[in-house]
Order: structure tokens, then C-alpha cells, then sequence
């Protein structure tokens, strides 16, 4: 384990070689239009940057390629970082000062690539009708399921049990699913330059005692979405409130605080009540359905539909 931290395989050796000799004729291109000693120029070009190829190049392709997943891409960013460090001429106080630098240089110069990724990936013809998207680390979401699911992790985003709807490799931007729930351009929504309505999230824990779904009540709320326990199960405390607040015309809509999977119908007495089952939705993004269907009806029925439909 140790030896991988510090000695690169050889595919990694093969690419920094040749990423390397890329930098040489980089640099020599850079310094060429220098009235001074050419021969000299490129001399000392070359010989710095040996030196710090010798001794961060692996590491600068490492992080590159951290980012990106693709070498060709992280050998272009290792250029572009050696060809950087050449035209400033920062000095440092010690060497690993210049290691941070250089590792900064490649992590910013990542970030580029992969906001362009972003770009390519809307301009893409193969991106229309398939409604809003999120690319993350050269992967693909719908925004329906994509959600942050790590809080400091760089690869954070992920969309779940549903994954990925395609990747973008260098210049190829490939699908593999296509979302089949209503969106933007489909959708039978509008929505109003003012405030939209009041929707409460209230999660389930033990020793729920039903105030906060009181507080909601008596705060105004026209909506609560109530993440239970895995199949969106309601505490016992919890039920009469929510039937209480079904009463007086207060949408209910049982989510699952797990995160993921599918909340379905669950007791009769739920269903017999109005609770609708979020579906594939988490508590979030039921919370934004449910704000919408609330401008047009606050019908339970209707509303079912609706977040079957989306």
C-alpha cells in the first residue's frame, strides 16, 4: 500500500512520459520568442522543467486524474500546471511549499475542465428531452434523483438507486437512460413570481410526540410532508395529529427519511385518509411537488395523480 502511494504504476509512468515530453516542446514554445540566447533559454527550460517533473509530476497526474477520470485530460492539466509554474517563476521557502502550489494550480485548472464538461454535456444534441441536468465528476444525473449524499467527500453528488443517466468520456457524451417522469417543457405547472405555498417537512424519531406537526398546523402550513421510517411508516404518536390535520384540508404525503427507494401505499387507514405516498421522491423534492400542486388544487385525489405522474 505504501509503495502505491509513492511510486506510480506503469500505466501512470508510461502517461507522465509522454505528458512530460509534451512539456518540453510546451515550454520550449513559450520561451522561443525570447530575443536572449535561444540555445540557453531552452536549456534552462528544459532542465527546470525535469526537475519538476522529476520530482511532482506523479503527483500533479495523480490529483489531476482524481478529478477528471480521464488521463488524457489529466495529461493536458499537467501540462498546462508545468507550463503555469514556467511563466511565473513563483519562489517558494522550501519544496513542499512548491508542491502545494502546483497541486493548487492542478486542482484549479481540473475545475475548469469540469464546469466545461457541464457545457458540453448541455450543448450536447443527445442532452435534448431529457429535462434538468447535473454533471458531477463526468457523470450525468437527472435532477430528479441527484442529491448531495456525502458532506465533505469530493465525489459527493450521486443519484441513488437510479445512478447515472450517461458519462462524458474526453469528447463523447454518452447516454444510457433516459428519465420517463414528466418534466420542464411537459409539465402542467407555472409557476408565480410571488411566494409559493406553505409545505413542511416534519421527520419521524423516536419518541415523537405529534407538536410539530401541531406547530405546522397553527403555523399556516397547506402541506406536510412526513418522513417516516422506511416505507414512510407514521409513529403512533404522530397519527392522530396527521389525521387531525388531513381533516382540515391539510395535504399529507408520507415520505421515506432513508433516502432512497420507493414509498408506497402503505395501512388503509392512511389511505382512507388522503396520505399520499411520496413514490421515488425524497422528503426534499416531494416538499417542491407538493408547493406546486398546491397553487392549482389542495384535492388529495388529484394530487395522488399528480405525484404519480412526476
Amino acid at each position: 500500500m505504501q509503495a502505491a502511494l509513492i511510486v506510480a504504476p506503469a500505466p501512470f509512468c508510461g502517461q507522465l512520459l509522454r505528458a512530460g515530453a509534451a512539456l518540453f516542446h510546451a515550454a520550449a514554445r513559450l520561451f522561443a520568442a525570447k530575443e536572449t540566447s535561444k540555445a540557453t533559454a531552452q536549456d534552462d527550460v528544459s532542465a527546470r522543467a525535469a526537475q519538476i517533473l522529476d520530482a511532482h509530476g506523479n503527483a500533479i497526474l495523480r490529483y489531476a486524474y482524481s478529478y477528471l477520470h480521464n488521463m488524457a485530460d489529466a495529461e493536458e492539466v499537467l501540462q498546462d500546471t508545468l507550463v503555469q509554474f514556467l511563466k511565473t517563476a513563483p519562489r517558494f521557502e522550501s519544496e513542499a511549499h512548491e508542491k502545494a502550489w502546483l497541486l493548487r494550480v492542478a486542482g484549479n485548472l481540473s475545475k475548469n475542465r469540469l464546469s466545461y464538461n457541464a457545457v458540453r454535456a448541455a450543448a450536447a444534441p443527445e442532452s435534448a428531452g431529457k429535462g434538468v441536468l447535473i454533471v458531477f465528476n463526468d457523470r450525468i444525473y437527472s435532477a430528479r434523483f441527484a442529491a448531495k449524499r456525502h458532506p465533505t467527500n469530493p465525489d459527493a453528488f450521486g443519484g441513488g438507486d437510479f445512478g447515472a443517466l450517461g458519462l462524458i468520456a474526453g469528447s463523447h457524451v454518452e447516454y444510457l437512460q433516459t428519465p420517463v417522469k414528466k418534466h420542464t417543457v411537459r409539465s402542467d405547472f407555472t409557476v408565480p413570481a410571488g411566494p409559493l405555498p406553505r409545505v413542511d417537512i416534519l421527520t419521524s424519531h423516536a419518541d415523537d410526540d405529534g407538536v410539530l406537526i401541531r406547530a405546522a398546523v397553527e403555523a399556516g402550513a397547506r402541506g406536510i410532508i412526513y418522513a417516516g421510517t422506511g416505507n414512510g411508516s407514521v409513529h403512533e404518536a404522530s397519527e392522530p395529529w396527521l389525521f387531525d390535520a388531513a381533516e382540515k384540508g391539510v395535504l399529507i404525503v408520507r415520505a421515506s427519511r432513508t433516502g432512497d427507494g420507493m414509498t408506497t401505499e402503505g395501512l388503509a387507514k392512511w389511505q382512507k385518509a388522503g396520505f399520499i405516498p411520496a413514490g421515488t421522491l425524497s422528503a426534499q423534492k416531494a416538499r417542491i411537488l407538493l408547493q406546486l400542486i398546491l397553487l392549482e388544487s389542495r384535492d388529495a385525489k388529484v394530487a395522488a395523480e399528480l405525484f404519480s405522474e412526476y
